[in-house]
């Protein structure tokens, strides 16, 4: 026995000694005879003694060699016959590391292999080594025992990483009172204050480093917090909410030829502008938007500032720091338009652009809904998330850090703004006018695929049923509107994007007809008043239809993104002229109704003083004719009081007295009348000669048409008197 060797494995049979033993076992577990003792005993180190310590308590087999010559019990194999079995005391270990929170109870439940009540657990820097040691107190629950370490103190456990280690007495030779004694680790043990956590399990506690994160049960690293991440959740949506509605309000926007960025309240865009009358019967102008505007009267009315509408008044600039227009909300899509002084504009027509108010006018006139101000909600979503945010500090394990708030209320700002916009432009609808334009524009696309740009002048006619197809296709908004409303509203949007003429556009015809017109006309009117001379054109003329004549109207012959090339730098090089003086034209066409306006336009003056230059130079120039919404007043076809009213109005009229937009212009024309005339005195005798003319044969087919009128109604009479008598005959010789 003397040289007797027991090998410790954890095989499950001496035979398997060598493939189930590892190397460490054969170096650390195995006993030798002790011959005083008549005993087994292992001779260990320090280490080897904290290297069984690690070992899990349980139940094994001890193998047998026989140690008695040179190099017999070198290989585990030789170990093949069984001693019997060693029972290996100790508390299970625990595989889940333990977390101790300094001001809290910390207790731990152990269970294991021969322990016993008597047994030591102590919490220690490292099982067996010198430093800080926590005692428990232990209590037994029918098998396990629960070890209360009390609450912990931060100068007795300072933040770190331990390990709860555990010691047996065995009678008077090892009490456990000794650090060193207390070998066994249990479990590791990470000491950290409520919230913190030590990094990988070394090192000082510290936050996580996001405030939606907590310490994970080994507190060696940050989870993410549900409870932490809604209350981060809720604060930003309250933050994200109340800056939505706030950058909603506002709009940005550089000037032309200005660096400077202008910002304003939302833009509100126009489904239209237009006058109706009042009560008293006054008219009005009011502004109808495509969406809800949401503005009140909650402070009176208050002043907007129009853009891109096409109108001159509307699109002036006012002085800095003043405005032009006010407004009154009378609906959800509809305010009444005022002036500066708050009383109300009599006329303004558009169907295009947008109005804003400066920003703190926007947001104090506007509401989320009905009666409950933007500016109110916006104010408590955003004053909300203060004590919100307070409150889940207090709450939250751990507690925010400063950058963390800061950082939230910063992306919160920021992310309200791409917000706003994306809702903005989600939202955005686009006008009905637009609409109608895009649907006409496809419609063309497939009639006229490949408009191109001719040359200005007599090509760029259009025929009366494209006049009137375009009058038919927009009628709703056209209604009784004159041609500053088409053009900015109509032929500017459907040539803005080949930049060519409405003529070119919708396919050019050579000019038949040259019209002589004052935009400010109705346009329906204008359109009645063509087809009344298309019809009396091609009357007595058979297979042609009045819808084939061409008429050059400078609206929508020349070109409104190329005026300057269209009046050239002479009178001779415009369009005007060259259209009016090439061959094929037949005549001039001057729409007249009661007001004579064309004639106060310095353009018109032109073309009229172009038509007496014709009439003398062709003879197949068919001169000036006068149509008005009733018929050609040359030929008698207009109504008598039509022609009598602007026999009146020309009368009194002074062709001098002509103006236009461009003063360069009016003074170039008339120098060209006295230059051509002598003086206006003898262009106004001409005009009066021509309207005197065009009376009289108006006079004369209205007293032949009175005159037709009595024969009628006479031969009624006679009739009817014929029918008397021979009733009365038939009554004598029925007696």
């Amino acid at each position: 026995m003397l040289t007797s060797l027991f090998q410790v494995t954890p095989a499950a049979t001496c035979s398997d000694v060598e493939a189930d033993t590892l190397q460490s076992w054969a170096q650390n577990f195995r006993f030798a005879w002790y011959g005083p003792s008549s005993g087994a005993y292992l001779d260990t180190t320090l280490t080897g003694r904290k290297w069984m310590a690690g070992r899990d308590p349980g139940v094994y087999n001890l193998c047998w060699c026989q140690n008695d010559t040179e190099g017999a019990c070198e290989s585990l194999s030789d170990f093949n016959v069984s001693a019997g079995q060693l029972t290996w005391r100790g508390p299970f270990k625990r595989e889940v590391p333990e977390v101790a929170t300094i001001g809290e109870v910390f207790e731990l439940e152990l269970s294991g292999v021969g322990i016993t009540s008597g047994g030591v657990l102590s919490i220690q820097q490292d099982c067996g080594s010198e430093g800080p040691m926590l005692l428990a107190n232990v209590t037994r629950s029918s098998t396990k025992f629960l070890y209360s370490f009390g609450q912990v103190a931060e100068d007795k456990l300072p933040p770190g990483r331990y390990r709860a280690c555990w010691c047996q007495p065995v009678a008077m030779a090892s009490p456990c009172g000794l650090a060193v004694q207390q070998m066994t680790p249990v479990a590791e043990v990470f000491c950290c204050p409520p919230g913190l956590y030590s990094p990988n399990g070394t090192g000082a506690c510290q936050q996580c480093d996001y405030f939606w994160d907590e310490p994970n049960q080994a507190r060696d690293d940050c989870n993410t917090r549900a409870a932490n991440a809604s209350q981060i959740v809720g604060l930003c949506l309250c933050y994200l909410i109340g800056w939505v509605l706030l950058w909603y309000q506002m709009s940005f926007s550089i000037e032309p030829g200005c660096r400077r960025l202008s910002i304003s309240g939302r833009k509100v865009h126009i489904a239209d502008i237009s006058s109706t009358p009042s009560e008293n019967g006054d008219w009005t102008a009011f502004v109808t938007t495509v969406q809800p505007h949401h503005l009140t009267a909650r402070f009176g009315t208050f002043p907007i500032y129009f853009y891109q509408t096409g109108h001159y008044q509307l699109d002036r600039k006012p002085a800095p720091g003043s405005f032009l227009y006010r407004a009154r909300p009378v609906g959800p899509n509809r305010l009444q338009l005022l002036d500066d002084k708050g009383n109300s504009v009599a006329s303004a027509d558009t169907s295009r652009g947008y109005f804003v108010l400066r920003y703190a006018r926007c947001v104090a006139h506007t509401d989320l809904l009905r009666g409950v101000p933007v500016l109110l909600v916006a104010s408590v979503l955003l004053l909300a998330s203060v004590p919100l945010l307070v409150l889940a500090n207090l709450q939250s394990e751990p507690a925010f850090q400063t950058w963390g708030g800061t950082g939230v209320a910063l992306s919160g700002c920021l992310l309200g703004c791409v917000a706003a916009w994306l809702l903005r432009f989600l939202r955005e609808r686009p006008s009905p006018i637009h609409q109608s334009i895009q649907v006409f524009l496809r419609d063309l696309q497939r009639r006229h695929p490949n408009p191109v740009a001719c040359k200005k002048g007599p090509d760029r006619a259009l025929t009366a049923y494209q006049i009137f197809d375009l009058m038919q296709q927009f009628q709703q908004y056209i209604r009784d509107r004159n041609l500053y409303y088409i053009d900015s509203n109509i032929v500017q949007p459907l040539t803005s994007h080949v930049k060519l003429s409405l003529a070119e556009l919708l396919g050019p015809s050579t000019v038949a007809w040259f019209v002589s017109h004052y935009w400010g006309t109705k346009f329906a009117y204008t359109c009645e008043a063509l087809r009344r001379h298309a019809e009396h054109v091609t009357s007595g003329q058979k297979g042609t239809s009045w819808q084939t004549i061409s008429y050059w109207i400078c609206a929508f012959s020349n070109n409104q993104y190329q005026i300057a090339h269209e009046l050239g730098t002479s009178h001779k090089e415009s369009s005007f002229y060259l259209a009016l003086h090439s061959a094929p034209v037949q005549g001039t066409c001057m729409i007249l109704d009661e007001k004579a306006l064309p004639l106060t336009r310095s353009w018109c003056l032109f073309e009229l003083l172009q038509t007496v230059l014709l009439e003398k130079k062709r003879e197949d120039f068919k001169g000036l004719q006068f149509c008005t919404n009733t018929g050609i007043v040359n030929f008698g076809q207009a109504t008598t009081e039509v022609a009598i009213t602007i026999g009146k109005r020309l009368a009194d009229l002074s062709l001098s007295e002509a103006e236009a937009t461009c003063e360069e212009d009016q003074e170039t024309i008339k120098s060209l009348v006295v230059e051509e005339m002598g003086s206006f005195d003898e262009m106004d005798k001409i005009l009066d000669m021509k309207i005197k003319d065009a009376l009289v044969i108006c006079k004369k087919c209205t007293n032949d048409e009175f005159n037709r009128l009595f024969e009628l109604i006479d031969s009624l009479y006679v009739a009817e008197g014929a029918e008397a008598e021979g009733s009365n005959a038939d009554t004598i010789l029925g007696l």
